[in-house]
């Protein structure tokens, strides 16, 4: 038996690791607790079982164990549940092959033709970028023309500014957000045939988080709220004509790393057809000369009947993001 004072210090963390548990999980879609559980997930499953085992032979409160066994429940049902929400959403019988990039352009980029020849050595079917400025709808227009017949830009100075360039034809789209400051551009391409509705999305950043760090918190709780907002239009809009296409895309950047509940609950709607980001070889920002990709914010998520081929990061280009290319079947 160990000591009054070890043992009540077991008591203690024990009784931590319980309420810590217990409030991430009931909370997890508040912005810092639920990526509190996401980071911290597999740690407090791992940490129960070793006190639930070392707590065999020790005289402990009626309710530690069983808080412990609930604690390793919870978790693994809190996992499973997202992939098998997951599972449900994709149909596999697909034969029509696609490639896409999606590309952040970065609307200061002040070596723009590095960035092309990224988009002209993939040469995707149908390309998606973020940060369309007017110097950029010119440069791209000059370089890329000929090779996209179909095109909708909203061409605007800043950040705002998103575009499609698509060899197939856009039979529909409409913008999300308002003509200064559009959040998504939902287009409908005929692909062989068959009907692709994509929503392109450029969430709100919470850079000005980071920018001030004085209002950091308040700031990226407003930030949070804000894509939680934008990502509630997109699937309001977009899930009620699911049954009317053959497969829907969520491609962009959507200023949302993997650890985010956002990530994890906009994965009950969309299937992430990149896989599980969290490898360095997924990861696609900030891409610097000091600082090379630390985290990811540009995904390609489906539905419906879609599966991939692969996904990759695009190594190269002048803007502080990297490129996401991928082939896809339909």
């Amino acid at each position: 038996m160990l000591p009054p004072k070890l043992n009540l210090f077991w008591k203690i963390i024990a009784a931590i690791i319980i309420i810590s548990a217990t409030g991430m999980v009931l909370f997890r879609s508040h912005y810092l607790l639920g990526t509190m559980l996401i980071v911290s997930r597999w740690f407090l499953f791992l940490t129960s079982a070793i006190f639930l085992y070392t707590s065999r032979n020790r005289i402990a409160a009626r309710w530690i164990r069983p808080g412990l066994v609930a604690v390793m429940i919870v978790v693994l049902v809190e996992y499973r549940w997202n992939t098998i929400q997951e599972e449900r959403l994709l149909d596999h019988t697909a034969s029509v092959t696609v490639s896409l990039m999606t590309y952040n352009i970065f609307f200061k980029n002040s070596s723009k033709a590095l960035s092309l020849k990224v988009i002209k050595e993939k040469d995707p079917d149908i390309l998606f970028v973020q940060e369309l400025t007017p110097e950029w709808a010119s440069q791209i227009k000059r370089s890329l023309g000929q090779r996209y017949l179909y095109t909708r830009e909203t061409v605007l100075r800043g950040t705002h500014g998103i575009g499609v360039y698509a060899k197939f034809p856009i039979v529909k789209s409409e913008l999300l957000g308002n003509a200064t400051r559009p959040f998504a551009q939902i287009v409908t391409l005929n692909v062989h045939g068959k009907e692709l509705q994509v929503v392109h999305t450029h969430l709100a950043s919470p850079a000005i988080a980071v920018e001030k760090p004085a209002r950091f918190f308040s700031l990226l709780s407003e930030n949070y709220t804000a894509r939680l907002e934008q990502l509630k239009q997109i699937n309001d809009r977009v899930l009620t004509t699911e049954m009317t296409c053959y497969a829907q895309l969520l491609i962009g950047d959507l200023n949302t790393t993997y650890f985010e509940p956002i990530y994890r609950d906009l994965k009950r709607d969309w299937v992430d057809l990149s896989g599980v980001p969290l490898t360095p070889t997924r990861a696609n920002f900030p891409n610097t000369s000091k600082l090379g990709p630390i985290i990811t914010l540009d995904y390609i998520f489906g539905r419906g009947r879609v599966s991939t081929i692969n996904i990759n990061v695009v190594q190269g280009g002048s803007s502080d993001h990297l490129a996401i290319f991928g082939k896809i079947r339909l």
